[in-house]
């Protein structure tokens, strides 16, 4: 059960790359752009296996992030009309994941901080 986060994350980004395909090389930085919330994750998850640092919070939450963005990507990825704002989401939902990442990693911090003063 511990190594689920890793092996959900472990499929986004192998989806994500079997998705986009190859390419030409100037896309690699927005590929890594769009998949840095699940490598951060994958990390993360790495480290908790291995007792380092972060609790077992954020590679969930990152495997939560990951699968509820997997519909607005194949949404546009899939999206066949003439609207250029579709592969907007590419930009924008890696930030919004980040952020989620980000609080749910403050939160641990914090809570498992204030159980360490507490000890």
């Amino acid at each position: 059960m511990k190594f689920l986060p890793l092996l959900v994350l472990s499929a986004s980004l192998l989806a994500s790359f079997i998705f986009w395909g190859g390419g030409t090389s100037g896309l690699i930085f927005f590929v890594l752009w769009v998949a840095a919330p699940v490598i951060f994750s994958i990390v993360a998850s790495i480290l908790n296996l291995k007792k380092i640092y972060f609790t077992r919070a954020i590679p969930v939450t990152g495997a939560v992030v990951a699968a509820l963005a997997l519909l607005p990507y194949y949404e546009s990825y899939s999206y066949d009309g003439t609207d250029g704002q579709a592969g907007l989401i590419f930009a924008v939902m890696p930030v919004y994941q980040l952020i989620i990442i980000g609080i749910a990693s403050a939160i641990s911090y914090i809570t498992r901080r204030s159980n360490k003063d507490a000890a």
